[in-house]
């Protein structure tokens, strides 16, 4: 799951790599479903996520749940 939360957030901070704050994610909060819970604010409060990033995470999780939706439509 850190992988592809890492494409997702493509590079990371001075120090960090983006696959390491992606497992730092994971480890705190649990799976990527338990991250699509969270709000824009409090994913920015994780240290290595700020505005762009948070915000790129939070439309990717939009994103799955209106699919979700569509395809429960049918």
């Amino acid at each position: 799951e850190a992988e592809l939360i890492s494409i997702i957030l493509g590079s990371g901070t001075k120090g960090q790599s983006a696959v390491k704050i992606s497992q730092d994610l994971i480890d705190k909060y649990g799976t990527i479903n338990d991250l699509a819970g969270l709000s824009l604010k409090d994913l920015m409060k994780f240290k290595g996520l700020k505005e762009v990033k948070a915000t790129k995470l939070s439309a990717l999780f939009e994103i799955a749940n209106r699919i979700i939706k569509g395809t429960e439509r049918k």
